[in-house]
């Protein structure tokens, strides 16, 4: 066997070798849990990016993500001794309940937002986990 041959299938069976990696890699699943997702839906919400905010949204909650990022445009918010956990199923949604709250500063008051309060609706889309809205 000539060598320009050899080498030339050595290139090809280590090009398929990598291509059939990346390929394995791209099919783990998910690389976002539903906690994690709400933990950074509640640190993007108090930027106001709405950007950000609409990425980690289902499709069906865009414009409610828009709204979420726009009530915290103005004034500071400081998101304090947040923990979330995953809570039960409702649906086809899982649920996450955050403690903790959100502290907003605006004109020199300070509101806290008590997270307690309600769970965070999240379903896996386009291989990634999204939150889609609130439940009580």
């Amino acid at each position: 066997m000539n060598r320009s041959f050899t080498q030339k299938v050595n290139v090809l069976a280590l090009t398929a070798l990598v291509a059939l990696m990346l390929v394995a890699c791209n099919n783990q699943g998910p690389t976002t849990t539903p906690v994690s997702v709400v933990v950074d839906f509640i640190n993007v919400r108090i930027t106001g990016d709405e950007t950000k905010l609409v990425a980690l949204t289902c499709k069906d909650q865009e414009s409610w993500a828009r709204t979420q990022a726009a009530s915290f445009k103005q004034g500071l918010t400081t998101v304090k001794s947040v923990n979330c956990k995953q809570d039960n199923t409702e649906g086809q949604y899982t649920v996450v309940r955050c403690e903790g709250s959100l502290v907003k500063s605006y004109n020199g008051e300070n509101t806290a937002i008590d997270l307690a309060g309600r769970g965070y609706r999240t379903i896996q889309e386009d291989n990634q986990w999204r939150v889609c809205g609130y439940t009580k």
